[in-house]
């Protein structure tokens, strides 16, 4: 009788294997713990995924592509370079020794980005519908005052504030809805309310500089947006709290920040099955994501 070939491996070969696994961990284990990094190893690796299937990156871009900070993206580069696995380029790029440690290694072989090119990954894009409420949060984000450092303000741009608004619909949470912004500095409540498909819009927020654009641009555009000065560190005002059925909140980026505007949010939903709270948060290590 004919045998087939075995699908188990050898002893040998998985010998080998284990082997390469051991050694190419060792070298991601050991630049993690010498820059230090709350994300591990994980990290390491997935800077050296995007400077593969880019060729050349900029440390901004490489962050950005990593979802990493800064420092730590060129603390990993530099510890790289001393390896000779990443050279300076214009950018960091692989070295010979670089892109065979990826792909005999860690075992990448696939380059092209699979991103949509037209959402740019997003899944929502801006149609020529909308591009008017653009125009128009262009107009409005000129006249936000300077943000407040000490309040963690950092302002979106103008699509962002749009697309956020546009997920909302598509998720079924503007048309007919009542929505709570706690917080707004990227002023998305103009655009979700330039969309004039929401039952009400309240937005609440500590700079009184803001709650007073919001105003003036609400009463320019007829949205009747309520706006409300009010410090979140004290409990929401009584006749907003179970009053609203989607919460959109861009918390201060700590994790005592989030968790006390997400109580707040929780406050103020009417408490029906699938009430929706939207939040922007940026990425933390791992262990601080799990104590949220």
């Amino acid at each position: 009788m004919k045998m087939g070939k075995s699908r188990f491996s050898s002893p040998k070969r998985r010998d080998d294997e284990a082997k390469s696994w051991t050694f190419g961990d060792s070298i991601l284990s050991e630049i993690s713990e010498r820059a230090r990094l709350p994300e591990g190893k994980e990290a390491v690796r997935r800077i050296l995924r995007e400077v593969y299937r880019h060729g050349r990156i900029g440390t901004k871009e490489l962050a950005f592509a990593t979802r990493l900070p800064i420092p730590v993206v060129a603390a990993v580069r530099r510890e790289l370079e001393k390896r000779g696995l990443l050279a300076r380029q214009g950018g960091a790029v692989l070295t010979g020794k670089g892109e065979d440690y990826v792909e005999n290694v860690l075992g990448l072989s696939i380059k092209e980005s699979l991103i949509c090119e037209s959402c740019s990954g997003k899944t929502i894009r801006i149609g020529d519908r909308f591009q008017a409420i653009v125009e128009k949060l262009r107009m409005y984000a000129e006249m936000r005052p300077a943000p407040y450092t000490w309040l963690d303000q950092a302002f979106g741009t103008p699509e962002t504030a749009v697309l956020r608004a546009l997920f909302m619909l598509e998720e079924g949470d503007v048309e007919g809805r009542r929505i709570i912004f706690l917080g707004d500095d990227d002023l998305t409540s103009i655009a979700v309310g330039l969309l004039r498909a929401s039952r009400g819009i309240t937005v609440i927020d500590v700079d009184d500089r803001l709650v007073s654009l919001i105003d003036e641009i609400s009463e320019k555009e007829g949205l009747n947006i309520e706006s409300v000065h009010h410090d979140l560190r004290n409990p929401l005002p009584s006749d907003l709290r179970g009053m609203y059925d989607v919460v959109f909140t861009d918390p201060p980026y700590t994790i005592g920040g989030l968790k006390l505007f997400l109580s707040r949010g929780i406050d103020a939903l009417r408490g029906e099955k699938c009430s929706s709270i939207y939040l922007a948060f940026a990425h933390k290590p791992p262990e601080e994501m799990l104590s949220i």
